[in-house]
């Protein structure tokens, strides 16, 4: 079937605007829901992503938590061996003595002297309190020697900071002792 000239003008002027409304379309809406379908991928992502790290960081918290708690019960379980703030003395003597004991006879404690508080001079900000008490006595020097490695090995809050020895006095019956003297520092609970 043949068309008119007329006719096919009419055709191709009907398919050039059909071309130009689905070319109009496609611009104008397609692309632009392509461009927001984009846009939502995106966004969609970043959330994800968002989501991905909170879970991550829920664990973490529930770790660090877990971590925290069991950090807290070894630091209560270690404060049992602190002496506390309000018996000081009498707790040092008695853990001391207790001490002493164990290594019998050789060694002669003549005096401790009331502790006085220090500075720990370390941290700023250290919750724990030092207090500082001397002890005075006789030793044979290998019984002092074990005695010292003992007593720092056995309290491990208390240091010796410092120590003087001295032979003995060379009228008494115990000339072959060396007399010494040391500052012991210990760890005290915080007043709560």
């Amino acid at each position: 079937m043949k068309l008119s000239k007329e006719k096919q003008q009419q055709v191709i002027a009907v398919l050039i605007g059909a071309v130009l409304v689905i070319v109009a379309l496609y611009l104008l809406v397609i692309t632009g829901q392509q461009a927001k379908i984009a846009k939502l991928d995106k966004e969609l992502g970043d959330v994800q992503n968002v989501l991905a790290r909170a879970e991550r960081d829920i664990k973490d918290e529930k770790i660090k938590l877990q971590m925290l708690a069991e950090a807290t019960n070894q630091l209560a379980e270690l404060e049992k061996d602190l002496m506390p703030s309000n018996q000081v003395y009498s707790t040092f003597i008695t853990l001391f003595q207790q001490f002493r004991s164990q290594h019998g006879t050789r060694i002669d404690i003549v005096e401790i002297g009331r502790d006085r508080p220090a500075p720990l001079g370390m941290l700023g900000k250290f919750p724990y309190g030092t207090a500082v008490f001397t002890v005075r006595g006789f030793a044979h020097y290998h019984d002092f020697g074990r005695f010292l490695a003992d007593f720092e090995t056995q309290f491990p809050f208390m240091r010796v900071r410092q120590f003087t020895l001295s032979a003995g006095a060379l009228e008494t019956a115990a000339s072959e002792k060396l007399s010494f003297e040391m500052e012991i520092v210990a760890l005290v609970k915080p007043n709560l």
